[in-house]
This record gives structure tokens, C-alpha cells and sequence, in this order.
């Protein structure tokens, strides 16, 4: 039976099963048995080997007579030109059963074999090899050895500077592997490639790639590439740039002017593509800044390139100012009241009091805590495209109320994490009499006292209340919210937008918000006798201030978003038309809107 040889995907090269005959014939084994002149055909089935590798040669022996073997050989040889079959391994089993079968194997360095090599394998008797066994025993495979792939890399010197004129010239560069480079031009017009010669055709930078693709033996060579400066034997020329005008966001594109000595057209480039870009001759403002805007002209054959002029001006934000009328005096104990100021840019206006012992301030809603002078800063601190407005300041004065009067002035919560301590609740009356605290949400937070402990996470609201006494009347009670966070959940923001004020005949109206988290966002009124809440749904009950909570509770992915609270004022239905800003005041017992988490509640003084 004739060897066959198989070659896997690893290069493993196998004799198949029942391939070499081991029987009796004329030369004698080690144990007495005689070696079978059958196995003499040869295979020949080509198999590509990459020079250098380490190629596995397998050989599958069957003991086909009737009695066992004794120890065998399968010896491997490869020929090598000039040098004829070498030896390159073997392995040998020590007994073969009548019958049985073994694999026997060695790994073939094939480093200095290239092309069609024969691959042969003998099976032998140990120390019984004689030329005539070896005949018979002898099977042979062709392998094709390919040389490996070699690397190769380029040497290419610059060709240096040149000047427009200069006659064609050849270039130089060599491959590690001595296989011919060509080249090509990046800037053809500038410079221009045949073969390997070079022809200038006009000022300015020349770029010349260098490449070798490889052959059989080597991999394409890494492209190199060379610049050199082209320059001109004519006369020089100058840019005259003048200076650019300042200019305002919003201005419309405008044109540039510049002009050449040489009466060559002037080329621009903006060098703040963030501030404003060029195209042609056109600049295009993008945002406030310094715009820096280049001027050039490159040259021809008559003329050198001419140096580059730089002019800057700068963008400037549109201006804008507050308009925030006079306030009237007050009496402590007077209800709060909405601010209206306006920007002459649209943007909204918020408020800060500097005198907070005398009025407090939250969203637009004043409160008055204290007799004297109360003073209202209105800001606008501008935008992308406005800057900032000058501050304007409104005062006016708080009188000494009749009868006494009790408010509690207790200040914002901020957000806290789970794992934070208890910690003491601070709040007074303006009567001076105690102030007394509850959680309305005692799932999340408890109270002890004035000690508050974090209990889950979510929404804990507290409620301040003073009840008076004989000469003071019950405050109205004041509460503050704020979320109880996890710092191993993903945060998420409420976004809410600010609403206009109504009459009471533009009632029901529908909310709008939406959470970061994508989850569903509820609403809830913080005055329930000036509005009501339905799901998204809002009912106007009587004039006033209307306080609206948006409240997302998290999940087990999301903290709690932030209590995002928007006020607006509620009208009677002859009064202005709705969204006109006015100074709207408060029934007595309304509570404060809130920013951020702060609720209030109304309370009824005696």
C-alpha cells in the first residue's frame, strides 16, 4: 500500500492510516521477523512551507503480518541540492502488536531549504536499514519550501532647495532589497514626475513620494516622502492689508481687500477658525472673540512669494440693558408679591435681595421679614451671543406693622447622599417664639427633635411650623424638600420650563417636563388653594401665586432628579392678558414660591 501524505492548516505533514506495511520478507527485524518489500510507490503532492518554520512531519506504521515486530524506526530525510537526502530526524515504537498501528513523528526545521524539496520517510527494523529494505520501505512527498518574506526599507535624500527654471533634474533613492523605486508627485503643479526625473513648473512646495511595492521575497517597502522649496528668480512683490473694522456677533459676512505690488490676487486664511472662517474672500463671524485673518500671495516665475500680513479685529457680544420699574413701599406683614423686570435682549432676569434681614428673595417672589429698607439687584448675565447687563437696583421701604405679625424664615436644604449623618434643622420665627419640625416623608428621612436622619433614598420634605400664641397669630407653615441620593445610581435633572402668568378664565392647562432619565416625570402644587394639580393637568382655584413641583423619584437604576418649582401669577379674569409680567400680590397665607426643593404651605392666621 503506497504512503499517502496529507498537509493540515498548521503545515503539519501527515502520513495517512494504513499507509506503510510492515511483513515479512528476506531482511530480518530485531525480533526475528522479516521486513515486507510492498511499500515502494511514492506520492508527490506539492505543499507550500515557509522557509524558517518549524513543519511537523507525521508517519502512521501498520504492522499488517501476523506476529509482532520488535522495535522500529520511521526515519525522515529532506533533499537538499548538492547535498543529496539529509537526514532530519526520527522516531522509532518498540514493539508493534500483529495488527497494530502507530504514529510516529519529529519537527523539520526548514531553515536552508527553499523550492521543490522531496520529503522522504523509511521504515525499518532497528539496526536492520540496508539498502534493499530501504527501497522497499521508502515512501516520499514534494514539499515546496518559499523563501521567507523579507522587510525592506527606502533611503531618499531631499533633493534641497531649487529655483523655477532650473533644467529637470534625476532623483536617487535605493531599496534595502536593490529592487528599483519609483516616485510620484503630491503637487503636480509645482513639480512634475517622469520616471525618475523631476521638472519644476512653478513656485512654491514641492512633494515627492518614494515607494517600492515588493516581490516575492520582500514586502512593499514603507513610502517616503521629500519636500523642497521652489523659488522664484523674479522680483519681489508686498501685501498691502489694511486694518479690519471691530465687529458685533450677528454682523453678516463681509468682504476682505488686500492687494499685491506685483498685482498678483491675494489669497486669506482665517488662523481662529473657532472665532471666524474664510472662504475666498469672505469671513463669516462665529462667536466673540479676536479674528485673526492672513494675507498672502505665493509668487510665479516673475515674481518671489511675497510675506504674509496678518490683520486682527475683534468680535464683540451685542449689548443689552434691564428695564426694572420702581417698587412701592411696604408694611411688614404685607403679602408677597412677583418682581417684573425685562432684558432688551429677551433673555430672562433674575434677582438677588441685599438686604436679606428685611426681604428674601426666591425665583421672582419677594418676602418681607423684617422692617427698614429692602434692596432688589435685577441681573442678566448674558449669553453666547449678549454680554452681561449692568445691574439695576430698585429699594423701597418696609414699615412697622400695627399688629404683630409671625413668619418663619426657614432656609433651603441642600441635596444629601444616604450614607451622610443625622444632622440639626435651623429655622426662627419673626415673633421670636420656637419653631417646630415634621417629615412629611418619614419613609426617607425621621425626625428627632431638630435631629433629621437619612433613612432611604428619594424625597424627604420637612415642615416648619410656629403656631403664635396670645399675642402673635400662627406663622404660615413653611416646607423644604430636597433629594436623598445613592452615590452608586446615575444622577438625572428635571427640565421644566418657566410658565406664564393666567387668568382664572385660562383654566385647565396641561404641564410639561421631561427627566434626563427618561422616566416619567409628576407634578404637584405647592398651593392648592390658588391651583390644583391632576396628573399633568393644572386647575386655577382663586388669584395669587401658583406654585408647580415637577418630581421624578428615581428608580433602582436613577436618583431622585432635583425638585425643579416654576411660579407663575393667577388673575382674576378682567385683569391683564395673560403672560403680561406684572407685580402681583399675595393673599394673605400664600406661601412663598420655592427655587430649587423649598415648599411652602398655607397656613390661616388667627
Amino acid at each position: 500500500v503506497p504512503l499517502r501524505f496529507y498537509v493540515s492548516p498548521d503545515r503539519t505533514v501527515t502520513l495517512n492510516d494504513y499507509t506503510a506495511d510492515y511483513s515479512q520478507s528476506s531482511a530480518l527485524s530485531a525480533a526475528g521477523l522479516q521486513v515486507s518489500g510492498g511499500v515502494q510507490a511514492a506520492s508527490t503532492q506539492a505543499v507550500d512551507i515557509l522557509e524558517g518554520d518549524i513543519v511537523p512531519l507525521q508517519a502512521t506504521i501498520q504492522n499488517s503480518s501476523g506476529a509482532d515486530s520488535g522495535l522500529l524506526t520511521a526515519a525522515f530525510f529532506a533533499h537538499a541540492p548538492g547535498w543529496g537526502d539529509w537526514y532530519i530526524g526520527s522516531d522509532f515504537v518498540t514493539n508493534l502488536s500483529a495488527g497494530g498501528s502507530a504514529q510516529l513523528s519529529i519537527d523539520w526545521n526548514t531553515i536552508g531549504f527553499s523550492g521543490n524539496v522531496p520529503v522522504k520517510v523509511v521504515v525499518n527494523p532497528y539496526g536492520r536499514l540496508t539498502e534493499s529494505n530501504y527501497d522497499d520501505n521508502v515512501s516520499e512527498l514534494t514539499v515546496t519550501v518559499v523563501p521567507a518574506i523579507a522587510e525592506q526599507t527606502i533611503s531618499f535624500a531631499n533633493p534641497g532647495q531649487r529655483t523655477l527654471g532650473d533644467a529637470p533634474f534625476v532623483l536617487k533613492a535605493t531599496a534595502t532589497s536593490g529592487l528599483a523605486v519609483s516616485f510620484t508627485s503630491l503637487t503636480t503643479s509645482i513639480c512634475t514626475v517622469s520616471g525618475s526625473t523631476v521638472t519644476l513648473v512653478n513656485v512654491g512646495t514641492c512633494t515627492l513620494r518614494a515607494t517600492q511595492s515588493g516581490d516575492a521575497q520582500h514586502h512593499p517597502a514603507p513610502s517616503i516622502e521629500q519636500s523642497f522649496v521652489v523659488i522664484s528668480t523674479g522680483g519681489p512683490q508686498d501685501i498691502q492689508f489694511a486694518e479690519l473694522v471691530d465687529k458685533v456677533i450677528g454682523d453678516p459676512p463681509f468682504a476682505l481687500n488686500a492687494t499685491a505690488s506685483s498685482g498678483l490676487p491675494v489669497a486669506f486664511a482665517s488662523l481662529s477658525t473657532e472665532i471666524c472662517t474664510v472662504s475666498g474672500s469672505m469671513v463669516t463671524l462665529l462667536q466673540s472673540g479676536t479674528c485673526l485673518i492672513q494675507a498672502s500671495q505665493s509668487g510665479n516665475a516673475e515674481y518671489a512669494p511675497a510675506a504674509s500680513q496678518i490683520q486682527s479685529f475683534t468680535i464683540a457680544k451685542k449689548t443689552q440693558t434691564i428695564l426694572f420699574g420702581s417698587l412701592s413701599d411696604k408694611t411688614f406683614g404685607d403679602d408677597a408679591f412677583s418682581l417684573a423686570a425685562t432684558a432688551t435682549s429677551g433673555l430672562p432676569v433674575s434677582y438677588v435681595s441685599d438686604t436679606p434681614a428685611v426681604c428674601t428673595l426666591i425665583d421672582n417672589v419677594v418676602t418681607l421679614v423684617g422692617e427698614g429698607q429692602c434692596i432688589i439687584r435685577a441681573i442678566q448675565g448674558g449669553s453666547d451671543i449678549y454680554a452681561a447687563a449692568a445691574d439695576v437696583s430698585q429699594s423701597f421701604t418696609v414699615n412697622s406693622s400695627p399688629q404683630s405679625v409671625n413668619v418663619i424664615n426657614f432656609g433651603s436644604l441642600p441635596n444629601r447622599l444616604i450614607t451622610d449623618s443625622p444632622f440639626e434643622l435651623s429655622a426662627t420665627a419673626s415673633s421670636g417664639l420656637p419653631v417646630s419640625f415634621a417629615s412629611l416623608t418619614s419613609a426617607t428621612c425621621t425626625l428627632s427633635g431638630k435631629l433629621l436622619t437619612l433613612e432611604a433614598t428619594g424625597v424627604c420634605r420637612i415642615r416648619a411650623s410656629q403656631s403664635g400664641n396670645e399675642e402673635y397669630p400662627a406663622a404660615a407653615a413653611v416646607e423644604r424638600s430636597f433629594t436623598i441620593r445613592d452615590f452608586t445610581k446615575l444622577d438625572q435633572t428635571i427640565t421644566f420650563e418657566p410658565l406664564l402668568d393666567k387668568s382664572l378664565d385660562e383654566s385647565p392647562f396641561a404641564l410639561t417636563a421631561t427627566a434626563t432619565s427618561n422616566l416619567p416625570v409628576s407634578f404637584n402644587s405647592a398651593t392648592p388653594n390658588i391651583c390644583a394639580v391632576s396628573g399633568n393637568s393644572v386647575t386655577l382655584m382663586a388669584e395669587g401665586v401658583c406654585i408647580i413641583e415637577a418630581i421624578q423619584e428615581g428608580d433602582a437604576t436613577y436618583n431622585p432628579a432635583p425638585i425643579e418649582t416654576r411660579s407663575f401669577s393667577v388673575r382674576g379674569n378682567t385683569g391683564p392678558n395673560p403672560g403680561t409680567p406684572t407685580a402681583t400680590p399675595i393673599p394673605t397665607g400664600t406661601p412663598q414660591p420655592p427655587t430649587g426643593n423649598d415648599i411652602y404651605l398655607p397656613t390661616v392666621r388667627k
